[in-house]
This record gives structure tokens, C-alpha cells and sequence, in this order.
């Protein structure tokens, strides 16, 4: 398995903490946002990872050496687009690889986790939790009956998870990608987390992650012990290549 972290955007939202490095310098504990990325991918057995840096790309660059972090880092010079570039950049370098975990940098997991996430995935995979509070910016999820992402979108009126940042794509669904880059190209960049997962007419697998953190650097510590709102699904996690209950 290889993993590909997304490292290349602007981080507007975050305001003044963000004006003069990238959200993935950002330091939570002392450690930049981009080391808990590498120490994960690398805990849930990545041999490769490639980090895709954009806005304050030299910055990036200087701390990976400072840190000398295992990774090859690459640049998308059209950060602005949108994360789909992002994984444009990436993809020559995964092509061999038998799956690859995608990673944003602005989230901090529980070592615990990573053995989740090394289970290998039949289908496209996201990763998804169900006991924090989801506030309007986070992404949230609506799963099926069998556990499959049924719809993904910030604005979400009912759901019963929410995406942390994190999927898993086998070498089987690489088309797919090629799918929606293509889509983009057409219509201009997407977010691919606005996608369903799968194949058309299929929707994908949402792993469950429980214990998962993403920083509230704008405002203080996260917020958990709550269930989102909405309903649906049963949570399942996964477990090898099966979702279980």
C-alpha cells in the first residue's frame, strides 16, 4: 500500500493562522499537521508516501527536510482548483501500487486506528466516524441500508456519519479516477469527496473510525461524545475486507 496526502491548499478558513504558512505546517502539540499524516500512513503500513504540496510549497519543502520525513514530496501549481489536481499530481506515482490510502493533512488520528485503516479494501473505501458533533463545515454522510456511502456533502440535511478525510482506492477502481478526472476536465475541478464512492449505479464502502480527532484550530478543541444528527444506517467498521456489524 501507498498513501497520498493532500497538503496543497490555501486553508482560507482558518484565517490569520494561515496568511503566512500552509495548513499543513500548522503545529498542534508542537508537531506540524504534516508529521501526524506521515506517522499514520507510515503506522498503517505505507511503503510510499507522496506528499502534494501547492500554496507555500517551499515552505513544505524546507520542513520535510528539516524533519527529514520519509516522503516524496511533489507540487501542484494549481492548488487553487481544487483537490482533485491534487491527486492528478499523485497518481504517477501510485500507479503501481496495489491500493493507496488518500489522506487530508488537517486531520490527527489515534494511533489505534491505524490498524483499520491497513485492512485491504475491495472497493473504493472512505472512512467515516459517528461520535462527534458535525458543525457546518465538516463533511458529512449518509450511508444505505448495507453500510454503502449513499450521498457525501457538507451540506447534508440528514445524515448519520461524517468523512474523516481519509479513503482507500484498490488498484481494481483506478478507473474511476480516471472517470472523474476527465469529469473535470469538462466542467471544471471538483472536490472528489462530493462524489459517491464506486462505480455508477454503485455506491462504495464507508469504513467506520471511531475515536478519530480533526483539529478546531480556529476555535478551540474538538468537540466529541455526541452522535450527528440524522439517522439511517447501521455503523459498521471494517475489518479485513469485510464491513461487519
Amino acid at each position: 500500500m501507498d498513501a497520498v496526502l493532500l497538503a496543497a491548499g490555501l486553508g482560507s478558513r482558518l484565517g490569520a493562522l494561515t496568511q503566512q504558512i500552509p495548513k499543513a505546517l500548522i503545529e498542534v502539540g508542537g508537531r506540524p499537521l504534516l508529521a501526524y499524516a506521515v506517522a499514520f500512513a507510515r503506522a498503517a503500513g505505507a511503503q510510499a508516501i507522496t506528499v502534494v504540496g501547492g500554496f507555500g510549497f517551499d515552505l513544505v519543502a524546507r520542513e520535510v527536510a528539516r524533519l527529514a520525513l520519509p516522503v516524496r514530496l511533489v507540487e501542484n501549481q494549481s492548488f487553487r482548483d481544487g483537490n482533485l489536481i491534487s491527486l492528478t499530481a499523485a497518481r504517477t506515482f501510485v500507479e503501481e501500487a496495489d491500493e493507496f490510502l488518500l489522506m487530508n493533512v488537517d486531520h490527527i488520528y489515534r494511533p489505534a486506528i491505524a490498524a483499520l485503516a491497513a485492512g485491504p479494501a475491495e472497493d473504493v473505501t472512505a472512512f467515516v466516524d459517528t461520535d462527534r458533533t458535525l458543525g457546518a463545515d465538516d463533511m458529512k454522510v449518509e450511508r444505505d441500508a448495507d453500510g454503502r456511502v449513499h450521498r457525501i456533502s457538507k451540506t447534508l440535511e440528514r445524515w448519520d456519519a461524517g468523512y474523516v478525510g481519509m479513503t482507500k482506492v484498490p488498484r481494481r477502481r483506478r478507473p474511476l479516477l480516471d472517470d472523474r478526472r476527465r469529469g473535470a476536465g469538462r466542467r471544471g475541478p471538483r472536490d472528489p469527496r462530493r462524489a459517491r464512492a464506486g462505480a455508477p449505479g454503485r455506491r462504495g464502502h464507508a469504513a467506520r473510525m471511531p475515536g478519530h480527532q480533526r483539529p478546531r484550530l480556529a476555535r478551540g478543541r474538538p468537540s466529541r461524545g455526541a452522535r450527528p444528527r440524522g439517522g439511517g444506517a447501521p455503523a459498521r467498521r471494517l475489518v479485513g475486507d469485510a464491513l461487519t456489524e
